[in-house]
């Protein structure tokens, strides 16, 4: 998916180039709130017992982006050069790991289908629980 390697990184760096903690808040912005928002909480966007184990670990590293050296068969981008402050070094999907430090080691077909068991902004305003 394009963009999804500068994702963390970039908003990582610029939470914390504002003086923000960015791990906390990577955290609540990119796991647990858009988890919330398709109504998948808490078994995505949570590390809780009976919860997926997707975790993404974070190195505090300067690194250079390199776009030719991209996953998505696109080698462009627009962060190309750009010095972030933090690495994904590693992500593990339900417990398996699916990225290593620049490689994609995931099995094809590993991903799953996740049916909505929540409230969530698509959900009938009659089926929304307010929280």
């Amino acid at each position: 998916m394009t963009g999804l390697e500068t994702l963390a990184p970039s908003f990582g760096t610029d939470l914390r180039r504002r003086g923000y903690d960015p791990l906390p808040l990577m955290c609540r912005y990119l796991a647990e709130k858009p988890a919330r928002f398709f109504g998948i909480w808490p078994r995505k966007g949570a590390l809780t017992v009976g919860a997926d184990a997707d975790v993404v670990i974070i190195r505090d590293q300067a690194r250079r982006f390199d776009a030719s050296q991209t996953q998505d068969e696109l080698n462009w981008s627009a962060y190309d050069g750009e010095i972030f402050d933090l690495t994904v070094v590693a992500t593990y999907v339900r417990g398996v790991p699916v990225w290593d430090d620049g490689r994609i080691v995931g099995e094809p077909g590993h991903g799953r289908f996740i049916p909505r068991t929540g409230p969530s902004i698509f959900a009938p305003p009659s089926a929304q629980v307010v929280t």
